[in-house]
């Protein structure tokens, strides 16, 4: 499961940024997904109990079709929304400007692409819809490693690939012992389950209109 080793690399290099990631795994339904991010949550020193307190009504506890119902009857807090963007962790896999270094799929004209309800459901169900050229890739290499990224270039000789930190890395045909394309998205889903819907609208107001 891609979400699982996404989890042990967070807890391998104590990526305190992903913290958002390990407590919205941590209420997975999954028994592998939990485990992996209890082992997360503990490399990072989260308190998850604390973590997991009811702060009100949360988009984890709501159905998704009542969400939807819900934040588009909301006017959001842009101001709010920016700020989100970073608690949440989505500026370590996205950028909002055109001149910053590419990570995941680019969101600065998202508003074209999604609007209102449809970029809602994008966030709160990712494997819906993968933007095109940002399918995930895993690479298993000979030497054992495992490398989950997006595929940027490739040529006869050697592939080039960015991982969601946007870090690239060069990849010759005789290092891959298996290459696979995964179905889902490397944005796991969940990511909002901690927020209000209030939160929510805040989000997607300023990925509407982040000028």
């Amino acid at each position: 499961d891609h979400l699982i080793r996404l989890l042990r690399a967070i807890a391998e290099t104590k990526h305190r940024n992903s913290k958002a990631i390990v407590i919205a795994a941590a209420s997975r339904p999954e028994p592998g997904v939990v485990k992996a991010a209890q082992s997360a949550a503990k490399s990072l020193r989260i308190d998850l109990d604390a973590a997991s307190k009811p702060k009100g009504a949360l988009i984890g506890s709501i159905e998704p079709i009542a969400v939807l119902g819900q934040v588009s009857k909301i006017k959001g807090d842009k101001e709010l929304g920016e700020a989100l963007f970073s608690q949440q962790t989505c500026a370590i896999c996205h950028t909002m400007k055109s001149d910053e270094a590419l990570k995941g799929p680019y969101l600065g004209n998202i508003a074209g692409i999604y609007q209102g309800r449809d970029l809602a459901e994008a966030i709160l169900n990712p494997n819906k819809s993968i933007a095109q050229g940002f399918h995930t890739n895993l690479f298993t290499l000979k030497d054992g490693n495992l490398l989950m990224a997006f595929v940027t270039k490739e040529g006869a000789d050697e592939i080039e690939v960015r991982d969601i930190t946007g870090k690239v890395s060069l990849l010759k045909p005789e290092q891959i012992a298996k290459r696979e394309e995964s179905p889902a998205s490397m944005m796991p889903p969940g990511l909002v389950n901690n927020l209000t819907v209030e939160e929510f609208a805040a989000l997607l107001a300023y990925l509407e209109n982040p000028g």
